[in-house]
């Protein structure tokens, strides 16, 4: 049980997501002690649709600046009022016990603590649904054991207001907004002697990528920051590999082999063999990954040359 429940803010960037936000709102409002929290949309694509929707429903609204999700959490966290935070994207759902799970985890707001939760795949996912949750979320998942662990999605992560106020906030200078912009905030965590834990039963539910094209896309613009980010990383899996970015772009193609069967062994680990049948879809998934870590990564280079000679 939680001795005493602090006041929480949840923070929702949204930015062309009004397919989905409405089933995340409903699903933080369906939980009992939903009333401890303020539940606050950064309406980052400033879309009309994106007000009227959440007009239906007790949670305030503020308007971003249209520079992506990093930009707009640091913008919800401005105008939140919550002792602890959680970061929810606008495609996930929440389990019932997905509040408590996470706060039960900060009953010492002055801890330098992350709490990270799972990601599962909906019910109903189609195909490409299923393809995509396979080849995204092989490292949190509900059936993996409670852990630290060195970095952790902000789609279904918390923190206490004052370790925020320490680490600083997301990253908002990335040249693919929305992706990997925590790494530099959870490397300053884990600098100042801060942990990461991830707690499967802060589960959420994820929407995942629906279409060929979608799925695609997806994974380069997650390819496409990764050498930036890790290579400059400490808490990255694999960081000696990204410290060696040259032999990546060059070998893009055998990285995503090894990264496809890495993604399968993670699966296999935790009991689930389904993954292996869509194996061949995750290969391509993965070979898009690649292919977006090697563009990015020469992008990255490039600006890095003109940077020096100016």
């Amino acid at each position: 049980m939680i001795s005493r429940l602090p006041k929480v803010s949840i923070i929702i960037p949204a930015k062309h997501a009004n397919k989905t936000l409405g089933m995340a709102i409903k699903s933080i409002l369906d939980i009992p002690a939903h009333e401890l929290a303020e539940v606050i949309i950064v309406n980052d694509g400033l879309d009309k649709e994106t007000n009227l929707l959440a007009d239906k429903y007790p949670v305030k609204v503020i308007n971003g600046n249209g520079e992506g999700a990093a930009a707009a959490r640091n913008i919800g966290v401005q105008f939140s009022k919550g002792q602890i935070l959680i970061f929810l994207d606008a495609d996930c759902s929440v389990s019932p016990e997905w509040l408590s799970a996470h706060l039960m985890e900060h009953e010492h707001p002055g801890d330098l603590l992350l709490v990270g939760g799972s990601i599962c795949i909906k019910n109903n996912a189609s195909f490409w649904e299923r393809c995509d949750h396979y080849c995204s979320w092989y490292n949190v998942h509900p059936h993996q054991k409670e852990k630290w662990v060195p970095n952790h999605t902000p789609a279904n992560l918390s923190m206490s207001r004052s370790t925020f106020n320490r680490i600083g906030p997301f990253t908002e200078n990335l040249p693919s907004n929305g992706v990997h912009e925590e790494f530099e905030m959870q490397d300053r965590l884990l600098r100042l002697g801060g942990r990461l834990l991830f707690k499967p039963s802060a589960l959420v539910y994820h929407t995942d990528r629906s279409n060929f094209r979608a799925y695609l896309e997806h994974h380069f613009r997650w390819g496409f920051n990764s050498i930036q980010v890790k290579g400059t990383s400490e808490n990255s899996r694999f960081a000696w590999l990204f410290k060696n970015p040259f032999v990546l772009i060059i070998g893009f193609i055998p990285f995503s082999v090894v990264h496809t069967v890495y993604t399968l062994i993670c699966w296999l680990r935790a009991g689930k063999l389904e993954p292996l049948f869509f194996s061949v879809f995750l290969s391509i998934g993965r070979l898009a990954y690649a292919y977006g870590m090697a563009v990015g990564g020469i992008k990255y280079f490039q600006l890095e040359e003109k940077n020096v000679r100016e």
